[in-house]
């Protein structure tokens, strides 16, 4: 009893009643104890019977018979005691379990309650206003209490109310209003921050985080809350935007009224402003709605009947400001404090000269400050030299920040743009010296740009300051992609990067990768004839000297640009350790399909290195015909050339310059590529003009050689397919006669559409294109299919050129024919007997390779001639497959009036519908169904349409597929367990009959 007494005492979850009752008992005990001692004669203190003369034992023994009845009583009164005492310490104990239930149902309330919230909205507003409210400075945002609008605005009875140009700091003012009683307390407010460049504020989330706000000012989750939580729990979805603006307005009836503030409304596309407008809207007239915007002529227009209010920087809120800065700062509240008079002159001068700019007023202030770590003297002196406008160095540094972030290809993180920012042209070494915090990068661009606190990217903070920048930055920003590329080659060069592994460089300099992969890109966005000398000779340097391209390749190396055949500008994720381990672990989880969906890599690229793959095993191989000087000669020491890194970036002038410096132009590297190849499959033109002008070999007597011709003139490099043909002809000239010169002969012939000089080599028997000169045959048909000389096709395929003859990525001429969208040449080919459905490397026939062109005309004379709409490809994906998955809702139509299957599957069994309704491609969901698209196909992962929009909480896509009777795979898989048990008892039964002897079968 005591031991509790004690723990409870010492607990602040008492009051005096119970004390004074616990008390009470320990009295009744000590007074019971007493007694009792006295009469046993015993002593308290020593624990032992007192000490008696024999004459007093004696009379103690004789008196015993007549004591003994009031020990018995006061036992009895000790036990009473203590049953009474047991009594307390069972409710204490039970109080103590009720207590101990209490908080486990609080624990699991408060898990209920977060699960819900989750549930309800992905998007963290609160959170998002916490951070933002804290970088506000003391004293800021006061102008809200002095807009009769604001303060007044419930009393006032106005429904809407737009703030233009600024501020959600309205939203502090109110819930301040409402804890000093000036609003009542059953008023809810709840605030959106709009962003433009947030995947995930969709018009249902962003309504969903409003309900999600109010139901967190509640005590407990509202039981419509609970109720629509459970009854989409079991199907692991989200609430449509039904369940949400119903939830929504249900909620608002609970209190007086509801503050909606919806920070940078011009940050919303205008489907989803106008959507988000209108069901806010519906929900008055208890609420009060509060925008803020940048001014836009499309919100003006729509909003014309709110009430307006512009809102921007004051004298007194600088004022305030500079209170706040004063009080602040030690240096200041010290000179303040010797000479009072200072707090005025400084306000005077700070708030004359920043011109209402928070930024400039800030500066102002810091600089004083320094001042007054001096002497009253040095600050009157710097009051008197405050500019009106930013210094040249910091204005420099917020100009170099935003051109980079408008500039670069990607956005970058902090640590990408403070590197920017510090490499200086012409250092060896960088100056960690000069990298600047995030805080001063933003402020010193006046709150132009943000660091996202989740990724740590930059960017413009506003989607109407990006579209601004985007108009004006050629102007704002002359040539600045020079200066990246300077900055770009300076940083790779550095002294520090020489001998570091990459993944030391990547976590240590982290503009590495952005130069390695970008450089190339920047260069030519600019003329090179236009790009300075010295940017030229940077460039030069870093490539040419092995130490200095060392870092650049094993960066490109490690980033796998080279082994896709691209050594700097692939857009590609650039990945760390850590990121790269990350996108292991999120690649492995997804199924073969999910990661076979195509890429958005470019389709001419692939085409131009599967050509350039196929024929660079011949580099180097002659026959015994072959005697040409500029064949292209092996190299045994495969590398990276200096050559190699500026073809690939498409630098040509770059490449000039180097020249000198490789001794083979046509060097190959690890990969057995040239520099020509690399400039070929990247689309360098100028590159690859300036390499043939060189001497690049180009043997149009060996196989290489004519596979380069071919890839030219896809590309219709016709100067360069000129520069070929004039040093081929030189060639020709030297009266020597063999069977490469005669093929040579019968491809320049296709290539200017010389139908004579065609014939005459056939006819004489120069050239057997039906036998030994078979693979050069073809090659004339498809540079003539390819120049659409259809007179000289005609004339091959009558010398006895097989009009289904593939290249080296097994196309045809019928695929060639309908991919330059050649009536004449598909009709002729075709009468001629061309294959409709013959398929290339990548399993497209004619027809479903150039399905994407979207030219009906071209495409049924294709299905007119029997080809086949539902040919597959690699997996057994087919070109709806990829439409449905990729939302290409023309695509998707021209094939199904097409005829193709709207259910064909996959090698693993997904559908088009599976992924359009993963993604939520509503109008191909539509289009699929109502072409009688099987609705709920299963795949090898047990998956249906259903499944995947319920996986994904498409709740739109959910009811159109529910309406037309889609089903779960649990579902299916049971309907058809079903099913195939009813087959068998009734197979049984009919077995049962059948074999049942008769009556009579044992007489």
């Amino acid at each position: 009893m005591l031991e509790r007494l004690r723990s409870r005492l010492q607990s602040p979850a008492f009051d005096d009643k119970w004390l004074e009752q616990r008390k009470d008992i320990v009295r009744q005990f000590a007074r019971a104890y007493d007694e009792l001692a006295a009469s046993l004669n015993f002593d308290v203190s020593t624990g032992q019977l007192k000490q008696e003369s024999r004459l007093k034992a004696v009379r103690t023994l004789s008196k015993w018979s007549f004591a003994k009845s009031e020990v018995y009583s006061l036992l009895e009164k000790i036990t009473r005691l203590q049953q009474y005492a047991n009594t307390l310490l069972l409710e204490e104990q039970h109080s103590l379990i009720e207590m101990i239930d209490q908080r486990q149902q609080e624990a699991i309330d408060k898990r209920q309650r977060q699960a819900i919230l989750s549930w309800v909205s992905p998007l963290q507003m609160t959170q998002v206003h916490q951070m933002i409210s804290s970088r506000v400075e003391d004293g800021s945002g006061r102008w809200v209490s002095r807009i009769p609008e604001v303060p007044d605005l419930a009393s006032r009875g106005a429904e809407t109310i737009i703030v233009l140009r600024n501020t959600s700091i309205v939203v502090d003012y109110l819930r301040g209003q409402r804890e000093q009683k000036q609003l009542p307390e059953n008023v809810g407010i709840a605030v959106i921050y709009l962003r433009y460049d947030d995947p995930e504020q969709t018009l249902e989330n962003l309504l969903a985080s409003l309900l999600k706000q109010l139901a967190q000012e509640q005590d407990t989750i509202p039981s419509l809350l609970q109720d629509l939580f459970e009854q989409h729990r079991a199907h692991n979805m989200g609430p449509s935007l039904e369940d949400i603006t119903s939830v929504l307005s249900s909620l608002i009836e609970m209190y007086a009224e509801v503050f909606f503030v919806v920070d940078a409304f011009d940050e919303c596309s205008d489907e989803v402003r106008w959507e988000l407008l209108e069901k806010l809207q519906q929900c008055q007239p208890r609420i009060r709605l509060m925008i803020t915007s940048r001014f836009l002529d499309s919100i003006g227009q729509e909003m014309e009947d709110f009430e307006q209010l512009e809102i921007k920087a004051n004298k007194a809120d600088l004022e305030l400001f500079i209170d706040y800065r004063l009080r602040k700062n030690k240096n200041l509240r010290r000179i303040v404090e010797k000479s009072p008079r200072m707090r005025t002159d400084i306000k005077d001068a700070v708030v004359r000269t920043s011109e209402n700019m928070f930024l400039l007023a800030r500066l102002h202030v810091e600089s004083i400050a320094n001042a007054a770590a001096l002497s009253i003297s040095h600050v009157r002196q710097k009051l008197q030299t405050l500019p009106t406008t930013l210094d040249p160095e910091r204005r420099s540094i917020a100009m170099k920040t935003l051109a980079w972030v408008c500039y670069a290809f990607r956005s970058l993180s902090l640590g990408e743009l403070q590197h920017a920012l510090a490499i200086e042209p012409g250092r060896v070494e960088l100056d960690e010296e000069l990298l600047m915090d995030g805080s001063s990068i933003t402020g010193l661009c006046a709150g132009l740009v943000q660091i996202d606190p989740g990724t740590n990217v930059v960017t413009l903070v506003r989607y109407t300051t990006k579209n601004y920048f985007e108009n004006i930055r050629l102007s704002r920003f002359p040539g600045f992609h020079a200066t990246i590329t300077m900055s770009c080659a300076t940083y790779l060069a550095l002294k520090e990067l020489k001998d570091a592994s990459v993944w030391k460089i990547v976590q240590r300099f982290p503009l590495a990768c952005y130069a390695a992969q970008y450089m190339g890109d920047h260069a030519r966005q600019n003329p090179e004839e236009a790009l300075e000398p010295s940017i030229l000779q940077v460039i030069c340097q870093l490539l040419s000297h092995p130490d200095k391209r060392k870092p650049l390749l094993s960066l490109l190396d490690g980033l796998d640009l080279i082994k896709a055949g691209f050594y700097s500008s692939r857009d590609q994720e650039l990945l760390t350790e850590d990121t790269a381990s990350t996108l292991v672990e999120d690649t492995s989880n997804l199924s073969i399909e999910e990661k076979s969906i195509p890429s958005t890599r470019n389709a001419e690229a692939e085409k131009k290195e599967a050509v350039l793959s196929s024929i660079q095993n011949t580099i180097g191989e002659t026959d015994g015909d072959e005697a040409w000087d500029t064949r292209v000669k092996r190299n045994y020491m495969p590398e990276v050339t200096a050559l190699h890194l500026a073809a690939s970036m498409g630098l040509a002038k770059v490449a000039s310059m180097l020249l000198n410096e490789v001794p083979n132009i046509d060097a190959v590297d690890e990969s057995g590529k040239t520099a020509l190849a690399l400039a070929m499959e990247r689309g360098f033109e100028k590159a690859v003009e300036f390499l043939v002008n060189s001497g690049a070999s180009v043997d149009l007597g060996s196989e290489h050689g004519q596979g380069v011709l071919l890839l030219i003139t896809e590309s219709d490099w016709d100067k360069v397919v000129e520069t070929i043909a004039m040093r081929t002809r030189t060639v020709l000239l030297d009266g020597t006669t063999n069977t490469s010169q005669f093929a040579i002969q019968l491809l320049l012939a296709a290539y200017y559409g010389e139908c004579t000089a065609i014939q005459r080599l056939v006819n004489e028997g120069d050239i057997d294109i039906r036998g030994a000169s078979r693979a050069v045959g073809a090659t004339a048909l498809f540079l003539a299919v390819e120049r659409s000389h259809a007179a000289v096709v005609q004339a091959l395929l009558d010398a006895g050129v097989d009009v289904n003859a593939k290249d080296s990525r097994g196309q045809s001429s019928l695929h060639r024919a309908t991919r330059r969208e050649s009536e004449g040449l598909m009709k002729l080919l075709l009468r001629n007997g061309a294959e409709v459905d013959c398929k290339n490397d990548e399993g497209r026939t004619p027809w479903s390779a150039n399905v994407r062109s979207l030219n009906k005309r071209l495409l049924d004379i294709l299905i007119e001639a029997g080809a086949n709409s539902n040919t597959k490809g690699h997996q057994g994906v087919s070109e709806l497959y990829d439409g449905a998955t990729n939302g290409e809702t023309e695509l998707v139509a021209l094939m199904l009036e097409s005829g193709t299957d709207p259910s064909i599957k996959t090698q693993f069994l997904w559908a088009p519908l599976h992924w359009a309704a993963y993604y939520g491609h509503m109008d191909c969901v539509k289009l699929l169904i109502s072409h009688g698209a099987e609705l709920s196909p299963v795949s090898d992962q047990e998956a249906t349409p259903l499944d995947l929009a319920l996986r994904a909480n498409k709740i739109a896509i959910v009811d159109v597929l529910i309406r037309a009777g889609a089903q779960e795979s649990r579902a299916v898989v049971a309907s058809s367990s079903s099913t195939a048990s009813n087959e068998k008892v009734a197979i049984d039964d009919w077995s049962t009959s059948l074999h049942r002897p008769n009556d009579n079968s044992g007489l």
